[in-house]
Order: C-alpha cells, then sequence, then structure tokens
C-alpha cells in the first residue's frame, strides 16, 4: 500500500460523504441502485445482521485486516427510508465525480464525493436514529467488533429503493446411487406435490422459475442427472408448513423450508451443499456429471431479511445475493 501510495497508483483523498450508484440491466429491466459511503460508529443494537459468521472466513478477514490496517472492502448495509429523503439529498446535492466507468459485467459505476456541507448534515441527521440491516460484509463486520474498532466504512443504501436487487443463491449437491430424490418425494404425498414438466432449453427454465416465484405455497425447482430431459417442479405441504420448533420468521423463510424440510427429509445436509446463482451453471454442472441434483430457489424478499434481523435470528448460509455487490478497492480507509 506504501509503494502504491509512493507511485501514484493509490491517491489520498478528502474526508466526507461519497455517493456511489451502480446501473445495471437483469432480462432487459434496467436497474439504478444509488448509496452513500462513510464512517459508521460500531452499534450491535443498531447494526443488524441476518447472518451467522464462520471462523474461517472471520480467520482471512482478521489477517487482513490486521495486516494492512486498512479496509480494502466496504460492508454492504440497508436503511430505510420510506419517503426517500436521503435519496433526494443525494441526488440533489453538489459533488465532485471521481469516476465513471463501466466494469467487465456490463455494470455502469458513478463515484462523487459531496461538496455540500449542509446537504452532508441534513443526511447526517436523517440517519442518525436509523437502524442498519447488513446486506453483506457479516464476517469483516464481525471482525471489526472483535478488533473493538471504534468505526468502519460502509456503503448504505435504502432498502425500499427499486434498485435493490437480490437474487438467490441455487444448491447443488451429489448424491448415493441408491437415492432417487424425486421418487423419494412422490412417496412422500403428504408433505410434497411434484408436477413433471419437459426441458427444452433456457426457455422451459426461465418459465417455469416465474411460475416458481408466483406459487401461494413455498415451491422449488429440480433438475437431475438421472432424467435430464425434465424439469420438477416440487410444492411443500402440510406439517412441514407447521412446524413449532422455530421462530415464525424462520418457518416460513423458503430457503429454510428447503434446507429444513426438502433436503433434511432426503438426507441432505448443508455440509453437501454447492451454492451457484446462474441458473444455466447449474443445469450444465449436472450435465457434465459434476453433481447429481440442481436446485433452484425463488429469492429471498427483503420484508424477510429485515424481519429475521429484527428478531436476532439467522437464515441458512447463501440466503440472499444483493446484486450487484460492491466491488473491493473503490475507497479504502486506513484506520489506526
Amino acid at each position: 500500500l506504501e509503494q502504491w501510495l509512493k507511485e501514484g497508483v493509490l491517491v489520498e483523498g478528502k474526508g466526507g460523504i461519497y455517493v456511489y450508484e451502480q446501473k445495471f440491466t437483469i432480462e432487459g429491466r434496467q436497474y439504478r441502485r444509488m448509496g452513500f459511503v462513510s464512517l459508521v460508529r460500531l452499534d450491535r443494537e443498531r447494526i443488524l445482521v441476518h447472518e451467522r459468521t464462520k471462523d474461517r472466513p472471520k480467520m482471512d478477514r482478521r489477517m487482513l485486516l490486521s495486516t494492512l490496517k486498512t479496509f480494502t472492502s466496504l460492508v454492504f448495509g440497508l436503511y430505510e427510508d420510506h419517503e426517500g429523503r436521503i435519496e433526494r439529498i443525494l441526488e440533489g446535492s453538489r459533488k465532485e465525480e471521481i469516476f465513471h466507468f463501466l466494469d467487465e459485467d456490463g455494470i455502469e459505476n458513478v463515484l462523487s464525493r459531496i461538496e455540500d456541507e449542509a446537504a452532508e448534515q441534513s443526511l447526517l441527521a436523517l440517519m442518525a436514529d436509523r437502524k442498519i440491516y447488513i446486506a453483506d460484509g457479516h464476517h469483516r463486520l464481525e471482525v471489526s467488533f472483535e478488533l473493538h474498532l471504534p468505526h468502519i466504512p460502509m456503503y448504505l443504501s435504502n432498502l425500499r429503493s427499486n434498485g435493490l436487487v437480490i437474487l438467490p443463491y441455487h444448491r447443488a449437491c451429489r448424491l448415493p446411487p441408491s437415492i432417487d430424490p424425486i421418487a423419494e418425494l412422490k412417496a412422500r404425498g403428504d408433505l410434497f406435490g411434484v408436477a413433471e414438466h419437459s426441458f427444452d432449453g433456457k426457455g422451459t427454465l426461465s418459465s417455469l422459475r416465474i411460475e416458481m416465484a408466483r406459487s401461494p405455497i413455498p415451491t422449488f425447482l429440480f433438475y437431475t442427472k438421472k432424467e435430464p430431459s425434465l424439469l420438477y417442479l416440487v410444492f411443500v405441504k402440510g406439517e412441514l408448513l407447521q412446524r413449532r420448533d422455530m421462530p415464525e420468521e424462520l418457518r416460513r423463510l423458503k430457503v429454510n423450508i428447503l434446507e429444513k424440510g426438502v433436503l433434511a427429509s432426503l438426507g441432505i445436509r448443508e455440509a453437501d451443499l454447492f451454492f451457484f446463482h446462474e441458473e444455466e451453471k447449474g443445469i450444465d454442472l449436472v450435465r457434465n456429471g459434476h453433481f447429481d441434483l440442481a436446485i433452484f430457489l425463488p429469492p429471498t424478499r427483503i420484508e424477510e431479511v429485515k424481519a429475521v434481523a429484527e428478531k436476532g435470528l439467522y437464515m441458512p448460509p447463501k440466503s440472499t445475493f444483493f446484486f450487484p455487490k460492491i466491488p473491493a478497492g473503490i475507497l479504502l480507509y486506513r484506520y489506526e
């Protein structure tokens, strides 16, 4: 870092609040997510999480932070602002553009610094008492608490923004030869319903994904190595939806229903799962023999993230993929 600073690869920026926006397209629809970067005082009562952290990733983040004394990546947090007052300040304030580029994924990135002190003070006043819900960066956040850092840099965006997109992480796994997942689910007609659909390519996958997302009951899409010409819609019903051994916020969470209900009934554990978010990749993984089963999920809703975080609960790993991610290195923060 010191060498890069000397060579001008990295530039010491001015303190203040930075506005960061990303423009991107998903399935032909354009989105724009706007937020801001600032230091946030660490407070466990104010900053709410939804993901349990693990030792190995924490060790990695601790080593990086302790060695560099620098945040090279931002924690991604969400605040709630129904009226959009904070976004109006970000839009209307006087700003200096720092960079504007198109990345390798075709996402347009714009970073600016607010040069309007009155706007900064108004923004800080509006944020003063708001809860912050962590979208991404749980391990970095937890290590920051353990290091007793007073404050850390965060990217904050409105959870009510139309530009906030949550995509699902799908699952794939290997199975013992003796297990036929579809046959086993069909045999439990009291708990599951199974509908077969001919699979002739991406169009079928897209239409069934829409049907899955719109279903009034928890529904998942299965693709198996045994029957590569078929896709299966799996519906969950009966007692699996009435479990009283977990809080309501988790009981109605579809990713939890999948893992604690559907997969558990097949003897599939969390440790057996491989996670991916591109649907075509899941099909290829099964067709190429890497896995025996791919399972596609509907996305988790932001209301579910908020409800779980407010109750101090944890979702299963890889329950949310807030798209796009915040790239590392857009802003660095050095601490003493």
